[in-house]
């Protein structure tokens, strides 16, 4: 096989890697902020994050749909939490508007002496004026043992 035809062969999959490696960083660097705003105990910056319809499904609690939710729910976990801090495993473009994130979370209580708390996320986003904002969002924290 000659070089131009390896090179039509491997030309698309560099290309598809490239674009998954910029939506990694693209996600990886919206996760950074909320997780910064959270440890600021900026929730309004935070809950701007969610679209209006958003829908949040914490671990053992009930499903939070509007705005108001959205605040009560971070407010409690920021009194409660601290050194929040989410890695983003992956990025996948469902459609031109909606990116699947799925990812890892650790984060501390701020009761002394402090647990350290690990968990795994699944975040739905959807461009919304040319900015991405979470649509949907579940969440759990791995029990300690």
């Amino acid at each position: 096989m000659n070089r131009f035809a390896k090179l039509v062969l491997v030309a698309p999959m560099l290309s598809s890697a490239l674009a998954f490696a910029q939506l990694k960083d693209t996600f990886q660097k919206l996760s950074t902020e909320f997780g910064d705003e959270f440890n600021r105990g900026d929730i309004t910056t935070l809950v701007n994050q969610y679209t209006e319809d958003a829908r949040i499904y914490p671990q053992e609690e009930d499903i939070v749909t509007n705005r108001q939710g959205q605040t009560a729910l971070w407010g409690e976990y920021a009194k409660a939490l601290q050194n929040f801090k989410l890695t983003t495993l992956d990025a996948e473009e469902l459609a031109p508007d909606t990116v699947l994130e799925t990812g890892t979370f650790t984060m501390e209580t701020r009761k002394q002496p402090a647990q350290q708390l690990t968990g795994k996320y699944m975040t739905l986003w959807r461009k919304v004026g040319g900015d991405w904002r979470i649509t949907r969002d579940i969440f759990n924290i791995k029990a300690s043992k």
